[in-house]
């Protein structure tokens, strides 16, 4: 190997450049264009750049000369060395009218274009646009050039199936030039472009074939052979136009739920796992070996997605498709992602394809697959498929429901930012700080790369925190008053939920700092401290074992402090008080599902005793909650009610936790406290009741 050229965003495109014809230039340094796909962040891919570089070939030494980045609108999927023919025309004389050979860098792009740049900067000098023949402009995978041809600027690969021969540009400029063009259509997907240099060109489609075209007459194939050729492109776009029904509403219903994916461990690092989050939402997550937890990538789909068009639930993120399609992602390991797919009838079923491998961040190499199945599924009621295994699969193994609904609680609720939230709210955080004046500069830099790091939700599977930031927080939360340090233990409980930290922090030592500052908290004069330490504490059980181990090892303070709040007149401590209780209720019955050790549940032992005492003072504090019904939010009402059924199933505690229930009457209370609160939570009840009996 002669050089490494880094840093760039995900997939890279390379091209070796022609040699300055600066007589200073040595033989020995090369020069090589680059391009990168860019890199995904709030939904939308950004930061697709064009390098130009040189490179020592004898000492291995690079040089990064410039960079253009973002003037395609999509990542950059192919580059190409094109030398186009230029004319010289003076009106004046016509004896004058030349013509000369220009040596131009193109690039091709997600966007559907090609940009021709100045090979010694990269800057563009023409944008080349197709008109194609579906409203949606498909993706261009490879771009090349025809070296003998006289009238052709470049050809390039569409992902829809097209080959594209750019002729003579009728405008001239960086944003928009219109091309005399020809289109041919192939059978399938065109991955790759290359010209030869008989000045034909070769192109290699999904569909298995390597097809030659050229424009010379005694090359041509036989007319039978071109025949073909045409009915089978004809006949698969027929196939790619076709509409039909769409998915069954129980596809969303089937994704295992994410307040429960603390009780599926992966099965290896990077595995990716649809979940159905709030009953209404699907999102994907990738798992974590290092902290042994799953860690949400973004969105799948807002709502359970039906079949047929018009379906106001057929949504992905917040936009309305007329099809939500299931596909299964086979992982390496054995996992497979259960994922869904919005189409509109009559979209490109291309676009569509790379718009999800885009969302979920998967390999360029599924793209045609994909949309293949989209063809198949909107014409036809095709199985779903299986990427990376076999083409289709059989139904799903049928897990018989439980028992009951709502009860019991497995797995937890946590209080993670919301995708809108984002960088806004960390200023606001260190802002707060900043404003108290006794942070140095280093050490807000540090606080900085911190809130970078977790504002990107996205990112959790492939980026660490400092462990400086560690100590920072550790230094406000022991020196800092109430009033000063809250916004410390805002960052603080988002942090938990980054991979990373599970095992770099010392989460003993913070939540130890936080219940201080709950103590110094003279009659909560600070809300947020306990609100908080509250949040913290749910954080803490979605944080990995020992963020887990950590709440355990603490009990009773936990309880305490839910106790001394239960009565409060602050609506956000309400929620997060009963979130507490209905994480520790669903830990409690965690325990006692397996007797094998499993990183969900922590590796404490919890004492039998410190179980039955835990188990009852959930039952006092809900008592509590039940007979403030008409202060406490529906969604508040419900998880306490989850809580208490899920305690009235653990078996070792169920003799305490019944007897506790007698004495305080709970059985003539649940369904009155219920009554104001929603079919979620008279449903609650109903089943509490039942337990009760």
């Amino acid at each position: 190997m002669v050089a490494t050229l880094p840093n760039h965003e995900n997939s890279v495109s390379v091209v070796g450049l022609p040699s300055s014809n600066d007589a200073n230039n040595a033989t020995n340094v090369l020069s090589v264009a680059t391009g990168s796909a860019g890199i995904a962040q709030n939904n939308a891919i950004t930061n697709h750049s064009v390098r130009l570089w040189t490179i020592d070939s004898t000492t291995g030494q690079v040089e990064l000369i410039r960079t253009v980045a973002n003037d395609h609108d999509g990542p950059i999927r192919g580059m190409a060395v094109v030398v186009v023919v230029v004319d010289n025309d003076n009106d004046d004389d016509q004896q004058q009218h030349q013509q000369h050979h220009q040596t131009l860098l193109a690039t091709c792009s997600n966007d559907g274009t090609v940009k021709m740049r100045q090979v010694d900067t990269a800057d563009c000098t023409a944008t080349l646009v197709a008109s194609f023949e579906t409203q949606e402009v498909p993706m261009l995978l490879s771009v090349t050039s025809t070296p003998q041809s006289t009238d052709t600027m470049a050809v390039a690969a569409a992902e829809d199936g097209h080959v594209v021969f750019y002729k003579t540009a009728t405008t001239s400029n960086a944003n928009s030039t219109t091309a005399t063009h020809q289109l041919i259509r192939n059978p399938a997907s065109v991955w790759q472009v290359v010209s030869l240099t008989n000045g034909d060109v070769a192109t290699s489609c999904q569909d298995g074939y390597v097809r030659i075209f050229t424009q010379a007459a005694d090359r041509m194939a036989p007319e039978q052979v071109r025949q073909d050729f045409v009915e089978a492109a004809t006949a698969a776009a027929t196939a790619s136009n076709s509409g039909g029904g769409g998915p069954s509403a129980e596809e969303v219903a089937k994704l295992p739920k994410w307040e429960l994916n603390a009780l599926q461990q992966g099965k290896k690092e990077g595995q990716v796992q649809c979940f159905q989050k709030n009953g209404t939402t699907a999102i994907a997550a990738q798992w974590s070996a290092a902290s042994a937890t799953w860690i949400e990538v973004g969105e799948v789909v807002s709502g359970p997605g039906g079949g047929s068009s018009g379906n106001d639930n057929n949504t992905i993120d917040g936009v309305q498709y007329d099809h939500v399609l299931p596909i299964e992602v086979d992982q390496e390991g054995g996992g497979v992602a259960k994922l869904q797919i919005g189409y509109n009838t009559g979209e490109n079923a291309f676009v569509a394809a790379q718009r999800f491998m885009d969302a979920h961040m998967m390999p360029q190499h599924y793209h045609s697959e994909i949309a293949n199945y989209i063809q198949q599924r909107v014409g036809t009621k095709s199985t779903v498929p299986t990427l990376g295994g076999p083409a289709a699969v059989g139904p799903s193994t049928v897990v018989k429901p439980a028992v009951y609904q709502h009860v019991p609680m497995k797995g937890y609720k946590s209080f993670a930012l919301s995708s809108k939230q984002g960088a806004t709210y960390f200023d606001k955080l260190l802002g707060k700080i900043r404003d108290v004046g006794l942070l140095s500069e280093p050490d807000m830099t540090t606080l900085q790369q911190l809130s970078e790091t977790l504002a990107a939700t996205n990112r959790y599977h492939a980026s660490q925190v400092d462990p400086a930031s560690f100590s920072v927080l550790e230094t406000i939360l022991t020196d800092w008053t109430p009033a000063q340090a809250f916004a410390a233990l805002d960052l603080a409980r988002l942090a938990v939920l980054h991979p990373s930290t599970s095992t770099t922090w010392n989460w003993n030592k913070l939540l130890t700092l936080a219940f201080g500052l709950c103590d110094k908290n003279e009659n909560d004069k600070v809300a947020a401290v306990p609100l908080l330490t509250l949040r913290l504490i749910c954080n803490c059980f979605q944080g990995g074992v020992a963020a887990v181990d950590v709440v355990v090892d603490c009990l009773p303070k936990v309880m305490a402090l839910t106790e001394s709040l239960v009565s409060t007149t602050n609506k956000t401590i309400r929620l997060s008080v009963t979130t507490v209780l209905l994480n520790v209720s669903s830990y409690l019955y965690s325990m006692t599902l397996s007797s094998s050790s499993s990183s969900s549940s922590g590796n404490t032992v919890l004492p039998v005793a410190l179980m039955n005492e835990t188990a009852r003072q959930i039952v006092v504090q809900v008592n509590t909650i039940l007979g403030l019904f008409k202060t406490y939010e529906s969604e508040a009402m419900v998880r306490t009610l989850v809580a208490l059924g899920t305690v009235l199933l653990i078996i070792p505690t169920a003799p305490i936790v019944k007897e506790t229930c007698t004495s305080l009457y709970l059985t003539s209370k649940v369904e009155m406290a219920a009554s104001p609160h929603g079919e979620a939570a008279k449903g609650a009840a109903r089943e509490v009741y039942t337990l009760l009996q």
